[in-house]
């Protein structure tokens, strides 16, 4: 390692697994989890201070905690995996201690480029917790808004509704947005036609049976439409305007 740096602590290593292993310079004390390619936290010790490294603790794959042989005490360093990694994604304002299934969630916002917009406002506990439990003892923050990190300042507040009317035990999550509403364009209106009496339609139709056929296939076309037409015209058509999408 370059800078002459004797310990270093190393956020995001993807490392599975816990435990350390040497190198020509240096000591490696990591703690990774069961998968490989998620969070992992390790700490690079140079092999000039090797031997003041009194014991280590992986504590999860975020966590690693290491203590060096000092006077007059002991020195404890804890390397954490930063929420700098976080950035963008989640925010300040979240609620309770997170647990496996948020982690997943967190994960997939960081993989598909997402904002977890309601732990950016800060607000009263009450309006962050979108669950409570039916003996009304506990509350969470289960609930998530999501968006598209490039999005996220299009959404000015997002909270929960405490007193909606439900039938849930899951709250209302608002969120107030500021964006341009584009309104479509209406497609022409088309006439369409529409036979008034079909008697009378189909007896013109027998009536003038004898439209001319020919080997010419454009004019034996036009013939048999100037047919239906002059039939529908008997017939008292109705013209009728229908919207064209």
């Amino acid at each position: 390692m370059r800078d002459k740096v004797d310990i270093c602590d190393i956020s995001e290593t993807h490392w599975k697994d816990q435990g350390h292993f040497h190198t020509e310079h240096h000591n490696i004390y990591m703690s990774g989890g069961a998968n490989r390619g998620r969070n992992g936290v390790a700490f690079l010790v140079s092999r000039r201070i090797a031997q003041t490294v009194h014991s280590y603790e992986p504590i999860n794959d975020r966590i690693i905690k290491i203590t060096l042989a000092a006077r007059p005490r002991n020195l404890h360093l804890v390397g954490k995996v930063e929420e700098a990694h976080l950035r963008g994604t989640g925010g300040a304002f979240g609620l309770g201690v997170r647990n496996e299934r948020e982690e997943r969630l967190i994960q997939f916002a960081v993989e598909n480029d997402l904002a977890i917009m309601n732990t950016m406002f800060q607000h009263h506990p009450r309006r962050l917790s979108t669950w409570i439990s039916p003996n009304k003892e506990y509350r969470n923050q289960i609930d998530y808004m999501m968006i598209k990190k490039r999005w996220r300042t299009s959404i000015r507040n997002v909270k929960a509704k405490p007193g909606a009317d439900c039938d849930s035990d899951h709250k209302l999550l608002l969120g107030a947005f500021s964006i341009k509403l584009h309104f479509l364009k209406r497609g022409k209106k088309q006439e369409m036609t529409r036979i008034g009496n079909m008697e009378a339609f189909q007896q013109n139709l027998m009536n003038n049976a004898d439209w001319g056929r020919s080997d010419d296939p454009n004019k034996y076309w036009k013939n048999i439409k100037e047919w239906i037409k002059g039939a529908v015209r008997e017939s008292r058509a109705i013209k009728i305007r229908k919207k064209k999408h």
